[in-house]
Parts: structure tokens; C-alpha cells; sequence
């Protein structure tokens, strides 16, 4: 069985907004869903390095590696792969989100309501644990 490692970021600024993503119309797995910039550790590549990478390849945003923090991991079985989710929380001083082809909206959320925005199984209990144990 094969293993893919995800990095997801909740992206959030000084005044308490969470970046919130929609994924394009055209996506394969989840059109038009909601979603948190992140996706695919690359070989050669630390989780960190990708999450910093993703954020930037998604949404224009420069977050240095100094304002990333893992917040949560989960191991799970999800289509017949292992999947490693990763979850970082990162703060921006820059709110001006320029959308890759991956994604056709965005929108700035209350951090305190991300988790019920995003409605994701994995990414939502994630952001739940670092909210109940003060890591956001």
C-alpha cells in the first residue's frame, strides 16, 4: 500500500480571519468544495518546506517558515492508501490572496468559525483539537 503525506495550513492574520479556499469547479475529487491551501509532500521536499510551497503556489501568500506551526497530525486509510494529513497553522501580515487555477474563490472567515465553514471530516477535527488546546 502506497503513502501520501498532505500539508494543509489554516492561514490566519492579526485580526482573527481564517483564509478560506473553494476548490475549482473542475476539481476531481471535490468541486466547488471548501478547502484549505496545502496538498502534496514532493520528494526531496520537508513537510514545512511544502506547506510554505503550497501556500504560495495556491494563494500568492509569502509565509515565512518562522510564522508556520504543526497544529495536528492524522494517519488514515482513505481509498485504499495510507494518507499522513498534516495541519499547520500560519500567520500573514498580507491579506491580498492571488488564486492559482486550483481553486476559483476565497474568502476571509472568523478563525473561531473555520472549522464549521470548512465541514471537512480529517481538516475540521484538526483545526477543533488546535482550537481546544489554545494552538490557534
Amino acid at each position: 500500500m502506497t503513502t501520501d503525506i498532505v500539508a494543509k495550513a489554516v492561514v490566519y492574520t492579526d485580526d482573527g480571519k481564517a483564509l478560506l479556499l473553494t476548490r475549482s469547479q473542475t476539481d476531481a475529487q471535490r468541486p466547488a468544495g471548501f478547502d484549505l491551501p496545502g496538498g502534496g509532500v514532493e520528494a526531496r521536499e520537508t513537510m514545512q518546506e511544502a506547506v510554505l510551497r503550497e501556500i504560495f503556489e495556491e494563494t500568492g501568500l509569502a509565509v515565512t517558515s518562522t510564522d508556520v506551526q504543526l497544529l495536528w497530525t492524522k494517519a488514515v486509510v482513505d481509498h485504499g492508501k495510507n494518507v499522513i494529513r498534516l495541519l499547520y497553522g500560519c500567520k500573514t501580515h498580507d491579506d491580498a490572496v492571488h488564486l492559482s487555477f486550483e481553486h476559483d474563490a476565497f474568502a476571509w472567515v472568523p478563525l473561531a468559525s473555520i472549522a464549521e465553514e470548512l465541514n471537512h471530516p480529517h481538516w475540521s477535527e484538526g483545526i477543533r483539537y488546535a482550537e481546544t488546546n489554545g494552538l490557534l
